[in-house]
C-alpha cells in the first residue's frame, strides 16, 4: 500500500506509476490523501488518527508537491488531522479537501473520496449524510464499494442542491471534471 517511507522514494516510485498509467491512457490516482503512513491503524476498520498538518508536511504530504497535476486524480482518505478536521474524517472536511488541497497546492483536478462504507467514516451518519458532506467540503466525487440504497443518497444531494445547502457551481465544476475524466465534452 506504500512504495517507501521516504518521501523521495515514493516520489520518485509514484512519478514512475503516474507515467505508466498516463501511457496506458488510464487516470492514475494519488491516495490516500493527506497521508496514511503515520495513522494510527486501519480506516476500513474504523477510526484513525495522524499526526498534526505541521508533521504531515514534513513527510506524509512531499510526494503531493511533486506529484499533484492535470494527468493525476486524488483521493482522499478517512485520517482524522487532529488540528484541521478536529475529530471527523479528512474525507469530510473543507480543511483538507477545499483549503489544503484545491487551495493551497492548487490542484484543479477530481477528487474522490475513499469508500464511504468504510469503518473510518460510517460513524458520521447514514450515507446520505456523509455524501453530502462530502461534497460539501468540496470532493467531486463521493465513492462507495456498497450502497443498499442509492436513491436516498440520490434525494439527499437533490434536496441539498435545491436549497442551496450545496454549491451550485462547485456541484457543475464537478460534473465537469467526471466528465473530463470520461472523454465526454459537457457541451455536446
Amino acid at each position: 500500500r506504500s512504495f517507501s517511507a521516504d518521501p523521495a522514494v515514493v516520489a520518485q516510485y509514484g512519478q514512475a506509476y503516474v507515467d505508466a498509467f498516463v501511457e496506458a491512457g488510464i487516470l492514475p490516482t494519488l491516495k490516500h490523501f493527506p497521508g496514511h503512513g503515520a495513522a494510527t491503524g486501519d480506516s476500513h476498520d474504523g477510526v484513525v488518527t495522524t499526526p498534526p498538518l505541521p508533521r504531515l508536511r514534513e513527510r506524509d504530504l512531499i510526494p503531493y508537491d511533486t506529484l499533484l497535476g492535470d494527468d493525476v486524480a486524488v483521493m482522499v482518505g478517512h485520517m482524522v488531522v487532529p488540528d484541521v478536521t478536529i475529530f471527523g474524517p479528512s474525507s469530510l472536511s473543507s480543511g483538507i479537501i477545499t483549503e489544503l488541497l484545491r487551495t493551497e497546492y492548487g490542484f484543479d483536478g477530481l477528487i474522490v473520496t475513499d469508500s464511504l462504507s468504510m469503518g473510518g467514516v460510517t460513524g458520521q451518519g447514514p450515507p446520505e449524510a456523509v455524501a453530502f458532506a462530502a461534497l460539501r467540503a468540496g470532493a467531486d466525487v463521493a465513492l462507495f464499494a456498497s450502497l443498499p440504497d442509492p436513491g436516498a443518497v440520490l434525494s439527499r444531494l437533490e434536496r441539498g442542491l435545491a436549497a442551496g445547502n450545496l454549491d451550485a457551481n462547485q456541484i457543475a465544476t464537478s460534473v465537469v471534471r467526471v466528465l473530463d475524466v470520461k472523454g465526454i465534452d459537457p457541451c455536446s
